[in-house]
């Protein structure tokens, strides 16, 4: 193993140090910005940041783990999947958004229930439909059809 890590009883230990392995595994010290980057030969790359507050996880693929204090981002130039084998639960107190610019919105269950406190509203902008494959109920005060 080479390093450019100075003894700690020197005065002069150096800004930007760095410990390289024979397989070319590289850990980076960044003094300056208290920073710490662990790097494989292949890419794959881990960055411990204080100065900018950030972890920073990337793949030889490009995949990207970011947390930082705006929250937690992860990104793929390919498809995400969160698998459990038991179930998943996803909570935003302000709110939670999905979209699919380019693409459909498919959901699947053997149940799907909807519940809105308030409003519930549902909107085509060329059509929509709704189906019972057996019955199909449609409940309220007062109901309006156009």
């Amino acid at each position: 193993m080479t390093s450019d890590v100075k003894d700690s009883n020197s005065d002069a230990i150096d800004q930007d140090a760095s410990i390289v392995s024979r397989s070319e595994l590289r850990i980076l010290f960044d003094d300056e910005n208290k920073a710490v980057t662990v790097i494989t030969p292949n890419g794959n790359e881990i960055t411990l940041d204080d100065s900018s507050q950030t972890i920073r996880m990337q793949d030889q693929n490009k995949n990207v783990v970011l947390m930082s204090e705006s929250g937690i981002s992860l990104k793929s130039p390919k498809d995400i999947t969160i698998e459990a084998d038991q179930s998943v639960s996803i909570k935003g107190n302000s709110g939670v958004k999905i979209e699919a610019p380019a693409g459909n919105l498919v959901t699947s269950a053997m149940n799907i229930a909807h519940k809105a406190k308030v409003e519930y509203s549902a909107q085509g902008a060329a059509t929509a439909s709704v189906q019972g494959g057996a019955e199909l109920t449609l409940k309220g005060a007062m109901v309006m059809i156009n």
